[in-house]
């Protein structure tokens, strides 16, 4: 809305505007790679499936209220928007898919370096020392 009230500013728009449209590019290349990634990889591992419509929150009542100019790139930016936050949950699914410990060395539980809960920590011990059969002395 600053844009509105400084009139001067007018040729420095104009020259920001093709940098504004091309960005529209990387993001629609951005989605169809994080979506391809997304079907493949969460249906071979069996991973919840991120839904993508919730990510995607265009207010149609306040883009009515803008003009055709102010309306298309209202439109880009919740779009761009959109796509990270969409991508942003992947990521996350695929990071406590991936990123759960893999072993108990020495009695402690190796993780990566993430926040795990104190409870949370517990159970993966437990299932951790299930799993590893305990060797009889003779």
């Amino acid at each position: 809305m600053k844009a509105k009230k400084r009139p001067k500013r007018f040729f420095v728009h104009i020259f920001v505007l093709p940098f504004a449209i091309a960005m529209i590019v990387p993001f629609i290349v951005f989605d169809l790679c994080i979506s391809i990634y997304h079907r493949i990889a969460f249906t071979i591992c069996g991973m919840k499936r991120v839904k993508r419509k919730p990510n995607f929150k265009i207010d149609e009542h306040k883009i009515a209220l803008l003009n055709k100019k102010e309306r298309f790139f209202a439109v880009l930016i919740l779009y761009a928007s959109g796509v990270i936050n969409y991508a942003k949950k992947i990521i996350s699914e695929s990071e406590q898919y991936w990123c759960q410990p893999r072993s108990i060395k020495g009695g402690q539980l190796v993780t990566n370096k993430n926040k795990i809960g104190k409870m949370q920590m517990m159970m993966m011990q437990q299932q951790m020392a299930q799993k590893k059969p305990k060797k009889k002395k003779k």
